[in-house]
């Protein structure tokens, strides 16, 4: 029987409404594939900064110096990639600060100074404290016992210490020593040779990095005042306020963990001329 114009049309519209109904079913599908399969999102790189302090860390050392080996040796354990990015000290600092980066190094343990910051556990460092001219008449001649002595010793006399920097706390803060700030390390010891400073506060394992390779005509003339006045510890610091900070650090702290329990921590620091 031929169909009629009415049941031809009946015909067509129920073909493109079967048509409609699988389309929607393969967006339906789509839809819970998507929802039930979780996007691979690339990892997120952390950045941090640091500055040039050889041979910690440094933009022409070997594998960036020390500090900089051990941080992202550590960081590479637990499976995050690194970018880090060399500044004059303070402007790192603040970079961190601001949550420009995600994090800055090497710093000294101080939390009391930087209370806004999240710091790392520690990693070793080498012994920090005065470094004056050989033949200067006006530092005396003296062994310190502790802080207190150092400070009562050197009242009056002339402190280079490095803008940003966290030195000891008693010459931070004593109103006996005369400060004045430098941009950096190696600044601060052309203040001292050209006697602007009377004396310096300086980790001595950069001390002896700077005068061998840019005062080594002058090497003698440099005295370190012992003992040194603090064996510090060295540590990756995170801002609070960055909602990833915490969980940052603790991958962090996984990774040194590792490095140290492997012994990994103690060949890199041979490997950089650190004991």
């Amino acid at each position: 029987m031929q169909n009629t114009p009415e049941t031809a049309t009946a015909t067509t519209v129920s073909d493109e409404s079967g048509k409609g109904h699988c389309t929607m079913r393969r967006i339906i599908l789509i839809a819970l594939l998507l929802i039930s399969t979780p996007l691979q999102a690339e990892p997120r790189q952390i950045v941090l900064s640091t500055l040039e302090w050889p041979p910690y860390t440094g933009s022409q050392l070997d594998q960036h110096g020390y500090a900089h080996e051990v941080v992202k040796r550590a960081f590479d354990l637990v499976g995050l990639e690194t970018a880090i990015r060399f500044y004059p000290w303070a402007r790192a600092l603040q970079m961190a600060e601001l949550g420009k980066v995600d994090g800055v190094f090497p710093e000294y343990h101080a939390p009391q100074v930087r209370q806004d910051m999240l710091f790392s556990e520690a990693f070793p460092s080498g012994a920090a404290g005065l470094l004056k001219l050989r033949d200067n008449p006006a530092v005396p001649a003296i062994t310190l016992a502790d802080i207190d002595s150092a400070v009562a010793a050197l009242a009056g006399l002339r402190l280079g210490l490095v803008r940003g920097y966290v030195n000891h706390p008693a010459l931070d803060n004593t109103p006996l020593i005369k400060r004045s700030y430098a941009r950096d390390d190696l600044h601060n010891l052309d203040r001292l040779l050209s006697r602007r400073v009377d004396l310096i506060f300086i980790d001595f394992s950069v001390a002896q990095y700077l005068i061998e390779r840019t005062f080594a005509e002058q090497a003698a003339a440099f005295e370190r005042i012992e003992p040194a006045l603090l064996q510090p510890t060295l540590h990756l610091i995170m801002p609070r306020h960055r909602p990833q900070s915490q969980a940052t650090m603790e991958a962090f702290n996984r990774g040194l963990r590792t490095l140290k329990d492997s012994g990994e921590l103690k060949t890199i620091m041979q490997r950089h001329g650190l004991q």
